[in-house]
Protein backbone atom coordinates (compact mmCIF):
# COMPACT_ATOMS: atom_id res chain seq x y z
CA UNK A 1 0.00 0.00 0.00
CA UNK A 2 1.68 3.17 -1.14
CA UNK A 3 0.10 6.44 -0.06
CA UNK A 4 1.88 9.70 -0.68
CA UNK A 5 1.53 13.42 -0.12
CA UNK A 6 3.87 16.35 0.46
CA UNK A 7 4.59 15.45 4.09
CA UNK A 8 7.89 13.62 4.81
CA UNK A 9 6.04 11.26 7.18
CA UNK A 10 3.75 10.28 4.31
CA UNK A 11 6.82 9.11 2.41
CA UNK A 12 8.11 6.84 5.20
CA UNK A 13 6.63 3.37 4.83
CA UNK A 14 6.66 0.93 7.74
CA UNK A 15 5.69 -2.76 7.95
CA UNK A 16 1.93 -3.17 8.41
CA UNK A 17 2.34 -6.59 10.07
CA UNK A 18 2.60 -5.01 13.53
CA UNK A 19 -0.55 -2.92 13.28
CA UNK A 20 -2.82 -5.69 12.00
CA UNK A 21 -2.12 -7.41 15.34
CA UNK A 22 -4.21 -4.66 16.96
CA UNK A 23 -7.20 -6.76 15.84
CA UNK A 24 -6.27 -9.13 18.70
CA UNK A 25 -6.28 -6.35 21.31
CA UNK A 26 -8.80 -3.67 20.41
CA UNK A 27 -12.00 -5.80 20.49
CA UNK A 28 -11.39 -6.43 24.22
CA UNK A 29 -11.41 -2.63 24.58
CA UNK A 30 -14.64 -2.22 22.61
CA UNK A 31 -12.91 -0.90 19.48
CA UNK A 32 -13.50 -2.43 16.04
CA UNK A 33 -10.24 -2.16 14.09
CA UNK A 34 -12.01 -2.89 10.81
CA UNK A 35 -14.34 0.08 11.37
CA UNK A 36 -11.42 2.33 12.35
CA UNK A 37 -9.49 1.40 9.21
CA UNK A 38 -12.58 2.08 7.11
CA UNK A 39 -13.09 5.48 8.78
CA UNK A 40 -9.46 6.37 8.05
CA UNK A 41 -9.68 5.14 4.45
CA UNK A 42 -7.09 2.40 4.99
CA UNK A 43 -7.96 -0.80 3.05
CA UNK A 44 -7.78 -3.71 5.49
CA UNK A 45 -7.09 -6.27 2.75
CA UNK A 46 -4.03 -4.31 1.58
CA UNK A 47 -2.63 -4.19 5.12
CA UNK A 48 -2.91 -7.94 5.56
CA UNK A 49 -0.63 -8.80 2.64
CA UNK A 50 2.56 -10.54 3.87
CA UNK A 51 4.96 -7.69 3.09
CA UNK A 52 2.44 -4.84 3.25
CA UNK A 53 3.73 -1.42 4.19
CA UNK A 54 1.81 1.58 5.45
CA UNK A 55 2.70 5.26 5.43
CA UNK A 56 3.87 6.26 8.89
CA UNK A 57 1.58 9.30 8.81
CA UNK A 58 -1.31 6.83 8.48
CA UNK A 59 0.03 4.91 11.48
CA UNK A 60 0.05 8.15 13.47
CA UNK A 61 -3.56 8.79 12.40
CA UNK A 62 -4.50 5.22 13.37
CA UNK A 63 -2.93 5.44 16.83
CA UNK A 64 -4.41 8.89 17.45
CA UNK A 65 -7.84 7.62 16.39
CA UNK A 66 -7.82 4.54 18.63
CA UNK A 67 -6.62 6.61 21.60
CA UNK A 68 -9.50 9.05 21.05
CA UNK A 69 -11.86 6.07 20.70
CA UNK A 70 -10.89 4.92 24.20
CA UNK A 71 -7.98 2.53 23.67
CA UNK A 72 -6.34 1.72 26.97
CA UNK A 73 -3.08 3.46 27.78
CA UNK A 74 -1.30 0.09 27.79
CA UNK A 75 -2.28 -0.85 24.22
CA UNK A 76 1.32 -0.43 23.01
CA UNK A 77 2.48 -2.65 25.88
CA UNK A 78 -0.10 -5.29 24.89
CA UNK A 79 1.00 -5.15 21.27
CA UNK A 80 4.65 -5.55 22.27
CA UNK A 81 3.73 -8.71 24.21
CA UNK A 82 2.24 -10.21 21.04
CA UNK A 83 5.35 -9.66 18.93
CA UNK A 84 7.87 -12.47 18.72
CA UNK A 85 11.26 -12.65 17.04
CA UNK A 86 9.69 -14.32 14.00
CA UNK A 87 7.33 -11.34 13.60
CA UNK A 88 10.32 -9.30 12.44
CA UNK A 89 10.66 -11.30 9.21
CA UNK A 90 14.21 -11.65 7.88
CA UNK A 91 15.71 -9.61 10.73
CA UNK A 92 14.05 -11.95 13.23
CA UNK A 93 15.61 -14.98 11.59
CA UNK A 94 18.99 -13.24 11.65
CA UNK A 95 18.54 -12.64 15.37
CA UNK A 96 17.76 -16.33 15.89
CA UNK A 97 20.83 -17.32 13.87
CA UNK A 98 23.20 -15.26 16.01
CA UNK A 99 25.40 -17.35 18.31
CA UNK A 100 24.84 -15.17 21.42
CA UNK A 101 22.45 -12.63 22.87
CA UNK A 102 25.13 -9.99 22.29
CA UNK A 103 25.38 -10.98 18.62
CA UNK A 104 21.61 -10.98 18.28
CA UNK A 105 21.32 -7.48 19.75
CA UNK A 106 24.10 -6.14 17.55
CA UNK A 107 22.43 -7.68 14.50
CA UNK A 108 19.01 -6.19 15.21
CA UNK A 109 20.53 -2.79 16.01
CA UNK A 110 22.29 -2.82 12.64
CA UNK A 111 19.12 -3.71 10.72
CA UNK A 112 16.45 -2.12 12.93
CA UNK A 113 15.44 0.23 10.11
CA UNK A 114 13.96 -2.87 8.42
CA UNK A 115 11.95 -3.71 11.54
CA UNK A 116 10.66 -0.21 12.30
CA UNK A 117 11.93 2.50 9.93
CA UNK A 118 10.43 5.25 12.09
CA UNK A 119 12.93 4.52 14.91
CA UNK A 120 16.66 4.00 15.24
CA UNK A 121 18.02 1.43 17.67
CA UNK A 122 21.47 1.67 19.24
CA UNK A 123 23.02 -1.05 21.31
CA UNK A 124 26.01 -0.57 23.56
CA UNK A 125 27.57 -2.79 26.17
CA UNK A 126 30.37 -2.71 28.69
CA UNK A 127 31.78 -5.05 31.28
CA UNK A 128 28.87 -4.48 33.65
CA UNK A 129 26.03 -3.14 31.53
CA UNK A 130 24.15 -3.25 28.26
CA UNK A 131 21.89 -0.56 26.89
CA UNK A 132 19.30 -0.36 24.14
CA UNK A 133 18.38 3.12 22.96
CA UNK A 134 15.38 3.69 20.69
CA UNK A 135 15.09 7.11 19.06
CA UNK A 136 12.33 8.30 16.72
CA UNK A 137 13.61 9.48 13.34
CA UNK A 138 10.39 11.19 12.23
CA UNK A 139 7.98 13.60 13.86
CA UNK A 140 4.94 11.99 15.45
CA UNK A 141 2.19 12.79 17.90
CA UNK A 142 2.78 12.22 21.61
CA UNK A 143 0.20 9.41 21.58
CA UNK A 144 2.01 7.71 18.70
CA UNK A 145 5.40 8.12 20.38
CA UNK A 146 4.17 6.65 23.68
CA UNK A 147 2.45 3.77 21.87
CA UNK A 148 5.58 2.88 19.90
CA UNK A 149 8.04 3.23 22.78
CA UNK A 150 5.93 0.82 24.85
CA UNK A 151 5.50 -1.67 22.01
CA UNK A 152 9.17 -1.57 21.01
CA UNK A 153 10.47 -1.81 24.59
CA UNK A 154 8.25 -4.75 25.51
CA UNK A 155 9.00 -6.58 22.25
CA UNK A 156 12.75 -6.04 22.79
CA UNK A 157 12.51 -7.29 26.37
CA UNK A 158 10.54 -10.33 25.25
CA UNK A 159 13.05 -11.10 22.49
CA UNK A 160 16.00 -10.76 24.91
CA UNK A 161 14.28 -12.94 27.54
CA UNK A 162 13.63 -15.62 24.94
CA UNK A 163 17.25 -15.51 23.83
CA UNK A 164 18.58 -15.70 27.40
CA UNK A 165 16.32 -18.69 28.10
CA UNK A 166 17.55 -20.41 24.92
CA UNK A 167 21.20 -19.69 25.77
CA UNK A 168 20.74 -21.07 29.32
CA UNK A 169 19.10 -24.26 28.02
CA UNK A 170 21.97 -24.76 25.57
CA UNK A 171 24.55 -24.43 28.38
CA UNK A 172 23.04 -27.33 30.33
Amino acid sequence: MQRTSGSPNKQLLVPARYYVRLAEILPRQGIDLRAVLQTLGLPEADLQQPDARIAFADVDRLVTHIVKAGAHSETGFELGKLLSVSTHSVVGFGMLSSATLEGSLRFVARYFRLVMPSFRMRYSSGSDRSELLFTPVVAMSRACLNFHLEAIAIAALRDADLRVDTDLRNEK
